[in-house]
């Protein structure tokens, strides 16, 4: 009689790791897709005046955005000056932009832009009075945000 050997156990065989980096990049492609710079809601509504030379930064993270303008659901014209999520005072600009260097590489820390988006309606007062906190932490580069004029 013969007798029947059992077969020794080996398991499972061992992953292939020649589909690794398909799949590395695969993970990188989805990360690259799915990773959106951080935007923070507007929390004053503003109509962007129009402009004749327009020009569109490359690099947003160098960006300091002042939003001013009628802040939303609220029946007062007045204006408003959003520093990211909030709603503050200009005497808040220069917390705003220290923290803003903060954030930024070392390198580029002198090429931080004030972004002003401002309405139509504001008043001149409201942005003189941020520039001149703006100055005061010697902030000098200043844009302001445009619609194309048509």
């Amino acid at each position: 009689m013969s007798r029947i050997k059992k077969k020794s156990g080996k398991g499972q065989p061992g992953i292939s790791t020649a589909s690794l980096p398909d799949i590395v990049f695969m993970l990188l492609f989805f990360f690259m897709a799915v990773a959106v710079m951080k935007t923070t809601d507007p929390l004053v509504e503003y109509e962007k005046p129009t402009g004749e030379a327009i020009y569109r930064f490359e690099d947003a993270s160098i960006l300091a955005n002042i939003r001013v303008g009628r802040q939303i659901g609220s029946p007062s014209k007045v204006s408003k000056i959003q520093l990211n999520d909030a709603i503050k005072s200009v005497d808040d600009i220069p917390d705003f932009i220290w923290e803003k260097r903060g954030l930024v590489a070392a390198v580029d820390v002198n090429k931080i832009v004030a972004y002003l988006d401002v309405d139509v309606d504001t008043k001149m007062a409201i942005v003189n009075k941020i520039k001149e906190r703006l100055q005061s932490v010697e902030q000098y580069e200043l844009a302001y945000s445009a619609k194309e004029n048509k």
